[in-house]
């Protein structure tokens, strides 16, 4: 599950950012710029649940091979735009009668817990 995630992060090797670099505004993310890629486009807004604030996942794609990928993340906790994925910590904390097993998203610049992902419950 980790793994599957982490792949939508891999950016391209002509793309040379900082991951963990805190943006003030949008307009700052949208001055990278690459020739075969699109500007970079709000890709999906994930809500928080009352446990987790949410983020929205900014992506770009390639022009013609029309593959994309998440450049950065907008926290709603912190309200900024860090570069790079979150910090995502796989969850397993499955017992007998109870637990979970999932992926926790926490922000890399205030270290809430943005998003909760849960692929089993007992």
């Amino acid at each position: 599950m980790i793994e599957f995630e982490k792949l939508r992060w891999e950016q391209p090797e002509e793309l040379e950012i900082e991951v963990g670099k805190v943006l003030e505004s949008l307009e700052e993310l949208k001055s990278i710029n690459l020739e075969d890629y699109s500007e970079p486009y709000l890709g999906e807004t994930v809500k928080g649940n009352g446990f987790t604030q949410g983020f929205d996942r900014y992506e770009m794609s390639h022009k013609q091979l029309k593959y994309r990928f998440s450049l950065a993340y907008g926290c709603h906790a912190c309200k900024k735009i860090i570069l790079g994925p979150p910090r995502l910590e796989q969850e397993n904390s499955m017992s007998f009668l109870s637990g979970r097993e999932g992926l926790d998203y926490y922000c890399g610049n205030c270290g809430e817990l943005i998003h909760e992902y849960t692929s089993c419950l007992s």
